[in-house]
């Protein structure tokens, strides 16, 4: 089947859906639909990514409207079975519990699943344990169409949600992962079509409960969210990952039509699947660090104002962030080798900056963006392909760099009529277009019938013709310094930024100048003291409840040996304050004692170090010849160190003291 073929495919079966279904905007397949086809290929296949296109020109939105994308309603049985996590075998299933509150799924010797609670609790602390057996999954459909549970505590043992196991828990608010929270997956459906609106683990540094709520962040050790596992959660408003965290892959489908409006993917993650977050209407804003995001993955959300991908982004799907018609701010990744078909197809985006690396612009990748006026094309683009900036209507003229060796058809400066209900590519009067003499860019402009002059980027940007593409750190009229990308402050930069040969911290896009601590930056820890990286510093620095030495305004890993903080003497194993270390250390040309991470100036008596006995008066080696008493025994001390080989007389006091084999003889 041709993608044109899929797309008459698909117009139809939306088409019969809106027959027969009422009032779920093209998201439902019926219950009959899904069963006759377990795989659900009759529905996603359709919409598959793959290279071959369908003729748009054929088309009257270029094939592209809100109702061709469907997410199954029911998603029930086998058809689960085919898609959801592999769960590991159950030894033995349906026990119930001796309280008769759960019934269980055994899994090897201890670990168990909780398969169905039995009990009316509308506020519910799941168990870490159960008879004695430690709860590490809840299973597939152990809540599902529960419509008492309002609010779910999940132990911290749990490790997987299985799939379905809160699906349609209509009444279900609240979901809070325990403190300490081991889960690694979310499943299919897991909380499809409930009524969360939070999910994650409290905020405990705030006292209010009701403010801890609003705070919460998904558990940092969660990998994998599956397909639609918070699809259609109309009432879910916020989804927060944990910065430095372990996830990995949102699935397909796996929030779509829900009710989010703000979402920050870090760069931990790998994959966003094919219509993750399709129809998620109430969504303003996406921070994006995945490196690769799926086929119309923010298709269609009506409501998205802005979005930035950071530089961990290196490819987006076709359609990617089409139909998104709210949506005037992106801020692209340098990384994004290719802009794909279609991917900010009718969004009203204000400015246009190409990334640094970006080498193709596909087929109507910024098609019907009627507010754009300026486009910065980056250096070493290569190839801009047919219909790339079709019908931008505000569009006068474009810069065409060196670089670019082939121009598509109508790629710039065409735009798309209806005369007499068909449709004709008209020329825009007057468009200009500026580049290399005897380039490409040259050739388009010749062949088309467009105004060409012959200028330098410099040029263009001096004349005021373009402008600039702002990078790095800038101060704004409002007297702050703020992180810029491609022209655009970077709001979810947080790290080091150079300017003028010196270095800020920069906090959520701007510098903090009241931020004293170690900042991670290219492999390196960081020491910075009000905003800045102090090189100068050495001594001890205190983050995430440990204890690190810097010198020079790094950590300095190589370090072990003793350093002065706060009237104290401490001891620095490895570049990290060691408190487990007891024993000697050499220090400008003396020798301390340590007692648990710090100078004993208290202590006197023996201390062994390498095989040898030493003499410590007052936290230091004490070189002198002498008697000591350790451990309810006296030694005999020459120069500091117990003299195994003496036997003999010693004076000591006024009193005459035999010695054998360096102890003293009574």
């Amino acid at each position: 089947m041709t993608r044109f073929e899929k797309k008459i495919f698909a117009g139809i079966l939306s088409a019969l859906m809106l027959v027969t279904s009422v009032g779920t905007s093209g998201y439902v397949v019926s219950a009959a639909e899904v069963n006759n086809d377990k795989s659900m290929e009759a529905v996603n296949g359709a919409f598959s990514d793959t290279n071959e296109e369908y003729n748009y020109e054929e088309s009257e939105n270029s094939g592209i409207t809100s109702g061709d994308i469907t997410v199954e309603d029911n998603i029930v049985g086998a058809d689960k079975d085919n898609n959801a996590q592999e769960e590991p075998a159950a030894t033995e299933t349906g026990v119930v519990s001796e309280d008769g509150l759960y019934v269980y799924n055994v899994y090897g010797t201890d670990g168990i699943g909780i398969a169905s609670y039995n009990g009316t609790d509308t506020d519910i602390t799941l168990p870490s344990q159960i008879d004695g057996k430690t709860v590490v999954s809840i299973d597939k459909m152990a809540f599902m169409n529960n419509k008492t549970v309002t609010k779910v505590v999940i132990p911290n043992t749990v490790t997987n949600v299985q799939y379905s196991a809160f699906e349609r828990t209509t009444n279900l608010n609240t979901v809070e992962f325990a403190e300490g929270s081991q889960v690694k997956t979310i499943d299919k459906a897991a909380f499809y079509k409930s009524g969360v609106t939070h999910i994650g683990i409290l905020d405990g540094t705030l006292e209010s409960q009701d403010e801890a709520i609003e705070h919460m962040v998904m558990p940092s050790t969660v990998t994998q969210i599956q397909y639609a596992a918070f699809g259609g959660t109309s009432n879910l408003k916020k989804i927060e990952f944990a910065k430095n965290g372990e996830l990995k892959t949102i699935g397909d489908s796996a929030f779509a039509n829900s009710g989010i409006t703000y979402v920050n993917i870090p760069d931990s993650a790998e994959t966003i699947g094919d219509l993750a977050f399709l129809h998620c209407s109430n969504l303003e804003s996406a921070i994006i660090g995945a490196g690769d995001i799926g086929y119309r993955a923010f298709y269609n959300c009506k409501s998205l104002e802005e979005v930035e991908l950071l530089d961990t982004v290196v490819s987006i799907g076709n359609g990617a962030f089409a139909n998104s018609r709210s949506l005037s701010k992106v801020v692209l990744s340098n990384n994004l080798v290719n802009i794909p078909y279609w991917a900010f197809y009718d969004c009203p985006i204000e400015k246009i900056y190409i990334g640094d690396n970006t080498e193709v612009i596909d087929s109507l990748s910024f098609a019907y963006d009627k507010v754009v006026k300026n486009i910065i094309l980056n250096d070493g683009l290569k190839e801009i392909k047919k219909d790339a900036f079709l019908s931008c209507e505000l569009l006068d003229y474009i810069y065409i760099p060196e670089s670019v060796t082939t121009i598509g058809e109508r790629a710039v400066g065409y735009i798309k009529n209806q005369v007499n209900y068909k449709y004709q590519y008209d020329k825009k009067d007057n468009f200009i277009i500026y580049g290399a003499a005897g380039s490409a860019a040259e050739e388009y402009a010749n062949t088309n019938g467009f105004t060409f002059i012959a200028a330098t980027r410099d040029e263009l940007i001096a004349n005021g013709i373009l402008e600039a593409d702002i990078n790095g750190l800038q101060q704004a009229e409002d007297g702050n310094w703020y992180y810029y990308k491609h022209g655009e402050v970077s709001s979810s930069y947080t790290g080091l930024a150079s300017y003028n040969d010196m270095w800020f911290y920069v906090s959520d896009g701007m510098v903090d100048w009241g931020y004293t601590g170690l900042v991670y930056y290219n492999d390196v820890w960081f020491y910075v003291s009000n905003g800045m990286i102090d090189w100068n510093y050495a001594g001890l620095v205190y983050y995430n409840d440990m204890w690190f030495y810097v010198s020079n305004g790094t950590i300095d890993w190589g370090y072990t040996g003793l350093t002065y903080y706060n009237d104290t003497w401490f001891y620095v194993s490895n570049g990290m304050l060691d408190w487990n270390y007891t024993g000697l250390t050499y220090y400008n040309d003396m020798w301390f004692y340590v007692s648990s991470g710090m100078v004993d100036w208290g202590y006197y008596g023996l201390v062994n170090y390498n095989g040898a006995w030493f003499f410590v008066s007052d936290g230091t080696i004490n070189w002198t010849t002498t008697l000591v008493e350790y451990d309810g025994m006296w030694f005999y001390v020459s120069g500091g160190v117990v003299d195994w080989n003496y036997t003999g007389t010693y004076e000591f006091y006024g009193n005459t003291f035999n010695i054998v084999g360096g102890v003293v003889v009574w």
